[in-house]
């Protein structure tokens, strides 16, 4: 069974006693998940999937709950706010501060995240004024640029690594 999209709250016995019921799917819309909305025994709750989004309320209310989980496929991710830092010295690594995704499923949602991400762990060794950088979110890339230096960025006369009004002299 997939919960409609314009559901907010799956009340009190929602699903009590559909033995018959093997999977829901539960979209990020359903942000209230009354405690008693899947009411089963110990034997049939075990037969029961609940497919979700990752810190989502289905996600939440399946993990208190002991009910088996899948969580929903990540169909693309986009850059949705550049990270904070985006002017580098070669050698350091990249800042994730400031970063945000936005992250698309296979059941049409989308939402913005700004954590669980991996980005490039070693440093920053090419030098240029567009160095590529990829961060992956479940299995899923985007690319954003950077711009890497040698020593002092050039006018940055404060060495804040930042060119700007405060450099003026």
């Amino acid at each position: 069974y997939v919960v409609p999209q314009n559901v907010e709250t799956i009340g009190k016995y929602a699903f009590y006693d559909c033995t018959a019921l093997t999977m829901v799917e539960i979209p990020m819309t359903v942000t209230n998940i009354d405690a008693d909305a899947v009411v089963y025994t110990d034997a049939d709750a075990e037969k029961l999937t609940i497919c979700c989004i990752e810190d989502s309320a289905a996600y939440q209310y399946a993990a208190d709950n002991h009910i088996p989980y899948e969580l929903i496929e990540v169909t693309s991710v986009a850059i949705e706010t550049l990270p904070t830092k985006v002017t580098y010295e070669r050698g350091e690594s990249v800042d994730a501060e400031g970063l945000a995704l936005l992250v698309r499923y296979a059941d049409g949602s989308e939402r913005v995240v700004s954590s669980g991400f991996e980005l490039p762990t070693e440093a920053l060794d090419t030098v240029g004024s567009a160095v590529s950088v990829t961060v992956t979110y479940r299995g899923e890339t985007a690319t954003f640029t950077v711009q890497v230096y040698y020593g002092t960025l050039p006018g940055d006369v404060n060495t804040d690594g930042v060119v700007d009004l405060k450099d003026v002299v």
